[in-house]
C-alpha cells in the first residue's frame, strides 16, 4: 500500500520534473530575468539623467546670480530691452547664436583655427548662460510681486525663485524645450543689444 501511494506522488512529480527539464521553459525563464535586468538598468539611467539634468540646471541658475551679481547695470539694461522689443531681440539672438555655433564648431575642426573656434563656442555658452539670468529675473519679480524697474536689480530671493520655476519647466518635453529656445533666443538677442548699445549723454543743464 506504501509503495502504491510514494508512486503515486512520484507520478504527480514527474511532469513538473519534465518542465523544468523542458529546454523552451528554460529560455523562457532566462528570458523573464534578461528583461527584469534590462529594466533595471533603464530606471538606473533615467535617474542618473534625471539628477545630471538637475545638476546642470541648479549649475545655470548659480551662474546666471554671479552673471548679475558682477554686471548688473548689463543685465538690467537687458531685461528693459527683452520687455520692450521681444522681436528685434529675437532676431538679433537667433542670428548671434547661430552664427557663434556655425562658425566655431567650424573653426575647431581644424588644427590651425582650433583654438579660435572653441573661443567661440566659450562665448556661445556664456551669451546663453547670462542670457537665462534676464529670464530668471522676469519672471522671479512677477512671482513675489517686485516692480520691474531698469533702474533697479530684483532681490536674489525672487531670481532664485524665477530660475527654479523657469529651468524646472524647462524640463517638460516639447512645451519647455520650445519655450526654453524661444526665451533664450529673445534674451540673448537682448543681451547682445545691451552690450552694443551705450549710455546717452547727460542732458546739459540749462
Amino acid at each position: 500500500m506504501r509503495d502504491k501511494w510514494v508512486g503515486s506522488r512520484l507520478l504527480a512529480v514527474l511532469p513538473f520534473l519534465a518542465l523544468c527539464g523542458n529546454p523552451a521553459w528554460a529560455s523562457s525563464a532566462e528570458r523573464g530575468a534578461h528583461n527584469a535586468q534590462h529594466g533595471l538598468q533603464v530606471l538606473a539611467a533615467s535617474v542618473l539623467a534625471a539628477l545630471l539634468a538637475l545638476m546642470i540646471e541648479a549649475t545655470v541658475i548659480a551662474l546666471g546670480l554671479c552673471v548679475a551679481a558682477l554686471r548688473p547695470a548689463l543685465i538690467r539694461k537687458g531685461r528693459a530691452i527683452m520687455a520692450a522689443s521681444a522681436l528685434r531681440s529675437f532676431i538679433v539672438g537667433f542670428v548671434t547664436l547661430i552664427v557663434l555655433l556655425l562658425v566655431g564648431a567650424a573653426l575647431s575642426k581644424h588644427a590651425e583655427t582650433g583654438l579660435l573656434g572653441l573661443l567661440l563656442l566659450a562665448a556661445l555658452a556664456l551669451i546663453i548662460v547670462s542670457s537665462r539670468a534676464l529670464v530668471h529675473q522676469l519672471v522671479g519679480m512677477k512671482l513675489v510681486g517686485e516692480e520691474d524697474s531698469p533702474e533697479v536689480s530684483p532681490s536674489t530671493r525672487a531670481q532664485c525663485l524665477g530660475g527654479v520655476a523657469v529651468e524646472l519647466a524647462s524640463l517638460t518635453p516639447l512645451v519647455g524645450w520650445a519655450a526654453w529656445l524661444i526665451t533664450t533666443t529673445i534674451a540673448s538677442g537682448a543681451l547682445v543689444l545691451a552690450l552694443m548699445s551705450r549710455e546717452k549723454p547727460a542732458a546739459k543743464a540749462k
